[in-house]
Order: C-alpha cells, then sequence, then structure tokens
C-alpha cells in the first residue's frame, strides 16, 4: 500500500512550498527517472532496518497552466508481485517475465496520471495511484503535450559531478541530491548507521 510525501515540506527543511495539484486524471510526461540507490529501510512491521534499492519517478502535468512535477518512489523490482512491476505493466503493457526491461526508457513517455489527495494528521497529500496510455477518442491516440523541462534520467554509474535540477520535487523534505548522497553506493557503508528515515513506508507518491 502506498504512503505520500509530506505537504507542505516542514520549514526547517527547505523544501519548497508547492500548491497541491487537482485530483483525477491528468495528461503527463515522465521527465525524471532516477536511481536513488540503496537507502535504509524499516523491514515490514519490524524496527529492523535493511537496504533497499529505491527508484524515483517524476511527471509533468502538462494539462495543468503551472505544469507542476510530481513524483513517486518505488522499490527496483520487476518481479510479477512489485508494485513497480504493476504501475509499469499497467502504463507501457505488459513485460513478458524474460524481458530485460530498461527503465530509463520510460523518460519522456506521455500516460494519464491517476492523482488523489489524502488527508492525515492535518495535512493534505497528493498520492500517485497509476499511471495508464493516453486514451483513444475517434480511433486516434490523444496526444499528449510535450515537457516544460527536458527529460532526465540518471544513475549512480553517472557521479555527483553537478547536482539533480530544482524543479524535482524533494523526498520527505530532502531533495534527491541529499538522498543519493545518503546511499549506499555513496557511502561505502555496509551497516545500518544511517539516521532514521521517516516513517512513511514504501511505493510512496510525493509532490
Amino acid at each position: 500500500m502506498s504512503q505520500t510525501w509530506r505537504v507542505p515540506a516542514r520549514k526547517d527543511t527547505g523544501a519548497p512550498q508547492r500548491e497541491l495539484p487537482p485530483r483525477g486524471s491528468h495528461a503527463a510526461r515522465c521527465v525524471a527517472v532516477i536511481d536513488l540507490g540503496h537507502q535504509l529501510r524499516r523491514k515490514y512491521q519490524s524496527q529492523e532496518r535493511e537496504w533497499k534499492h529505491l527508484l524515483y519517478l517524476g511527471w509533468e502535468l502538462v494539462d495543468l497552466p503551472a505544469r507542476p512535477v510530481v513524483g513517486r518512489e518505488f522499490l527496483v523490482s520487476l518481479h510479477e508481485k512489485a508494485g513497480l512491476r504493476h504501475f509499469v505493466d499497467q502504463w507501457v503493457g505488459s513485460i513478458p517475465d524474460e524481458s530485460d526491461f530498461d527503465l530509463l526508457t520510460l523518460a519522456g513517455r506521455p500516460c494519464y496520471l491517476s492523482c488523489d489527495h489524502e488527508r492525515k494528521n492535518d495535512k493534505t497529500f497528493l498520492r500517485i495511484e497509476g499511471a495508464t496510455p493516453p486514451p483513444m477518442v475517434k480511433g486516434q491516440v490523444v496526444e499528449v503535450d510535450p515537457p516544460q523541462h527536458k527529460p532526465l534520467t540518471w544513475t549512480l554509474a553517472n557521479g555527483m559531478e553537478s547536482s539533480l535540477p530544482d524543479w524535482l520535487p524533494y523526498l520527505y523534505g530532502r531533495s534527491l541530491t541529499d538522498w543519493i548522497m545518503d546511499s549506499r553506493e555513496r557511502r561505502g557503508a555496509t551497516t545500518p548507521d544511517a539516521p532514521d528515515e521517516p516513517d512513511q513506508g514504501m511505493d510512496s507518491v510525493a509532490y
């Protein structure tokens, strides 16, 4: 079950304040496929922690005047029961089990993104429920406008010579650059000694 990222950001984090997009289905383009590396997460129903490989996907909602960028976090797994596999199957079509699917090919791909609002602890969060291909109308696929932000792909192999662009939403009040620098790959860590992460769960969505 997906959780949500904090909106608005806490004042002590430096995360920018952003207006919450309306709920519903939005024409969107994927503008970010970011490898967050292995991050420490609590095990399910446990206080113990383990390293989990995370992926961040971001979309520009091209049907809104402000063109906001929203995102969702996934565990990196294309197992048939994984949240990422289910999400991608709905969006681009079923991936054969034997397929070596390249996640970077999602960058720039159009979709209709299903967004909802969730109220928790006197705050409202955006939750991304899923993505589907653009619909057919009168026998033709609905055209989705190109994004204003150039689609971005980033993996740990790229290094960190420069920071990621500031138009990317924050994750739990921290920039994606900070998350990457705290990954096991960047820290060279092998033991769970990093600061506790927010108790938000996995497969989260954010704005």
